[in-house]
């Protein structure tokens, strides 16, 4: 087992509500950013879209000087196309300078489709490759809701391993309204509670390299972890009695689904919504409206019409 970055915990934030001056916790955000010149036109908040559905709510977020405040941001979030069965949401979010958050970068850091491929056992290659598969550690970072933190937020770290991959089967999933639907993601093998919803999901694959003896020249085979990438957005865990389908085959109702396996919506998805046609143009348009705001102006000191314009002003009329 790895240790988890500390810049995994300063990647999320607690999403609730505030009365009386006291935040109740509810759920899990995390920021990231795109790639672009400044941070205000590509700064996001993500978390789970079955999240966002109860926005408004508060934001904690944690200070440098060990302490945290309370946001209350107007964000619009945008779902996922494909929602609810891909269970992600987004808000564009620029953080106060005084919190002490940790960005990740999906452009560099999720987990696509090349990191889950790799030569077998035996297909000896000069170079290590990366190669995340079932069985690789993950750690998700969000909210224990049995303890918060009364000062500032304490993320906690969920260990785990990936139980299936995406492609196995599509996995289905009872909403609140009794409705089934079928989702894609990986189902991981950890113990989590109520408001880890929307945390990130952190993978460390298995690195392969190729090891020759000196005297022998024979060669073997040597796994390690590889470096951290973002595995997607944690949706929740897979708990309660079984859906209706499953129910037709069974005598009695009173069976559950096993506990300790929970789903994670995939990098590759929140890597889509990021990239939308109208979300992309609303990062191009704060993008000119800062540059416009930054930009010089001339002044003349005297009013130019179409009467008195240069004629030969190439702007002429």
């Amino acid at each position: 087992m790895v240790r988890a970055l500390d810049d995994f915990r300063m990647n999320v934030c607690f999403l609730g509500h505030s009365q009386d001056n006291r935040f109740t916790a509810k759920a899990t955000a995390f920021f990231v950013h795109v790639s672009s010149e400044f941070r205000e036109e590509g700064c996001y908040l993500v978390t789970a879209g079955h999240v966002a559905d109860y926005a408004p709510f508060d934001i904690r977020l944690n200070k440098r000087d060990g302490t945290s405040s309370v946001e209350q941001p107007d964000l619009q979030w945008q779902y996922h196309n494909d929602y609810p069965n891909v269970d992600l949401a987004i808000a564009h979010y620029v953080p106060p300078d005084w919190a002490q958050v940790q960005f990740a970068y999906p452009d560099d850091f999720a987990a696509l489709d090349h990191h889950f491929r790799g030569p077998l056992p035996g297909d000896f290659a000069d170079q290590p490759f990366w190669n995340i598969g079932a069985g690789d550690e993950v750690q998700i970072v969000g909210l224990f809701n049995l303890l918060p933190g009364k000062k500032r937020n304490l993320p906690f770290v969920y260990s785990g391993t990936i139980a299936t991959l995406p492609g196995d089967e599509p996995i289905p999933i009872e909403r609140k309204n009794r409705q089934i639907i079928e989702c894609e993601g990986y189902l991981v093998e950890t113990q989590t509670l109520g408001g880890a919803s929307g945390s990130p999901a952190f993978v460390r694959g298995t690195v392969c390299h190729t090891v020759k003896q000196d005297k022998t020249e024979d060669r073997f085979i040597v796994y390690s972890p590889t470096r951290a990438f973002l595995l997607g957005v944690y949706q929740g865990a897979w708990e309660g009695p079984p859906e209706e389908q499953f129910k037709r085959a069974r005598e009695t109702n009173a069976q559950r689904v096993p506990m300790g396996v929970g789903i994670v919506v995939p990098a590759s998805r929140l890597m889509e919504l990021l990239n939308y046609e109208d979300v992309v143009k609303a990062r191009q348009e704060r993008k000119e409206a800062r540059i416009r705001q930054g930009a010089a102006v001339t002044d003349p000191a005297f009013e130019v019409t179409g009467s008195n314009r240069n004629p030969n002003c190439p702007e002429r009329a």
